[in-house]
């Protein structure tokens, strides 16, 4: 499948977002919610990019 091409940042599932960005389920659909995290859930399976990931939590500390 294309997402499992080495060098792909892409995350499929909960699971894959949680370890990605350190933080638990009920953390990361809070920050969906309310700080705009970019996650989405797609057909039924949550996906996010770790590029994407990376980049707001950068902008998340410098607007601090």
């Amino acid at each position: 499948m294309d997402w499992e091409r080495e060098g792909n940042t892409t995350l499929h599932g909960m699971g894959e977002i949680t370890v990605h960005a350190k933080r638990c389920e009920a953390t990361i659909l809070k920050l969906v919610r309310t700080e705009g995290f970019p996650a989405r859930k797609v057909g039924g399976i949550w996906v996010s990019d770790k590029v994407l990931i990376d980049q707001w939590w950068r902008m998340q500390i410098s607007l601090k």
